[in-house]
């Protein structure tokens, strides 16, 4: 009777019959997790983080000071920062960073290490990023500048981002 009964590989992970090791072996499926090196694919992803941020404060903190202070004087936006708001912005940049290594190494062995690679896979999340972007754009009175200025920040950020993750990382030997 169990021959006619198939069993689809996500169904076996339910509620149930969930088991730890099991998710870790279907995932293992195709990769080569032994081999990836989690210090480094971490320690890729915060300094690539880091250069996001680093990138988008020269961008938005002093290429568009002079849009921004345009916007902050006709009372569209804050005239003093939202520190808790600034905190949780700068931090979730930073730990941005950390998907962005980790889909890296998971690509590494279908499309090959390399700069190449990273900047393929910075381009293709970047564009992930663009309808934020556009959002602002098409809903609120900011101008042209600065959500063309967003887009492209958001793209070379993504970029950067998995440069950096990619050159700090090597597998585990």
């Amino acid at each position: 009777m169990d021959n006619f009964i198939t069993v689809s590989p996500i169904a076996k992970f339910s509620v149930l019959s969930f088991n730890i090791q099991k998710a870790i072996d279907f995932l293992k499926v195709g990769i080569m997790i032994e081999k990836i090196n989690i210090n480094r694919m971490m320690l890729g992803g915060i300094v690539a983080g880091l250069c996001m941020l680093v990138f988008g404060m020269i961008v938005h903190g002093v290429l568009l000071e002079d849009h921004y202070s345009v916007l902050r004087n006709a009372g569209f936006i804050r005239s003093s920062p939202n520190w808790p708001g600034m905190i949780v912005h700068h931090l979730s940049v930073i730990f941005a960073g950390i998907p962005l290594a980790v889909i890296y190494v998971l690509i590494r062995k279908t499309v090959g290490p390399g700069p190449g690679s990273a900047f393929r896979l910075g381009i293709m999340i970047g564009l992930i990023c663009l309808p934020a972007a556009a959002s602002m754009y098409a809903f609120y009175d900011f101008g042209r500048m600065i959500p063309l200025a967003n887009a492209l920040t958001m793209m070379t950020q993504c970029v950067i981002g998995t440069l950096v993750a990619g050159s700090l990382y090597k597998d585990n030997r």
